[in-house]
């Protein structure tokens, strides 16, 4: 009995896994971005009290990179930066972008380019 019941277990351990690693090339990642303006810089104007930007949640599967109330024509260029700010790549191509987030892991901060502005988070792929 107790040889039986290790087998089940074995079994039903690998066919879960399996499936976990088929699921987890479609998964979504969903990155907490805030907008600044271009150039990229921090402003070292007066010290004046303000609430932080409002983040925005940039949706990135392998059909697309979503941000509310932008249109993906719209986007010049996307970047990926090291979390000690290295540029690791950059690209104009939306694919090529979304084929380089689901190959790489670790934490790595996301820029993206519109005219005039850089949605910019961490993300943890």
């Amino acid at each position: 009995m107790n040889k039986f019941l290790a087998i089940l277990i074995i079994s039903i351990v690998m066919l879960s896994s399996t499936t976990f690693a088929y699921a987890d090339s479609s998964t979504a990642y969903s990155v907490s971005v805030t907008q600044s303006s271009e150039p990229y810089y921090i402003d070292d104007g007066p010290v004046r009290h303000r609430t932080p930007p409002k983040s925005i949640i940039c949706t990135i599967t392998p059909d697309g990179v979503n941000i509310p109330s932008v249109n993906a024509e719209d986007i010049i260029a996307y970047d990926v930066f090291s979390p000690v700010g290295d540029c690791i790549a950059s690209f104009t191509s939306e694919q090529d972008f979304i084929s380089f987030i689901y190959g790489i892991n670790g934490t790595f901060e996301i820029r993206i380019h519109i005219d005039g502005y850089v949605f910019h988070g961490f993300a943890q792929l």
